[in-house]
């Protein structure tokens, strides 16, 4: 298993928008001008694609922090 985690100190997710996060062109109600809300969708899709997992917490004060999880190819250590 290859185990990917990326967290920020950003704005937290509220819990109605973080179940969103992952949809094309989604962007959160205080998000910063910029940004096409694509960026998770295509995450989403890679690790659909390739049967992998995606979690995404967002805690208030704190960010948010998305783990990606695929398994690795056989033979590769």
């Amino acid at each position: 298993m290859v185990v990917v985690t990326v967290s920020d100190k950003g704005r937290r997710h509220s819990g109605q928008e973080l179940d969103q996060v992952t949809r094309r062109f989604f962007r959160g109600s205080g998000a910063p001008p910029g940004g096409n809300g694509l960026g998770l969708a295509i995450v989403k899709k890679i690790v659909d694609d390739h049967e992998g997992a995606l979690q995404i917490q967002s805690v208030e004060g704190k960010g948010t922090t998305v783990v990606v999880s695929l398994c690795a190819a056989e033979g590769v250590a």
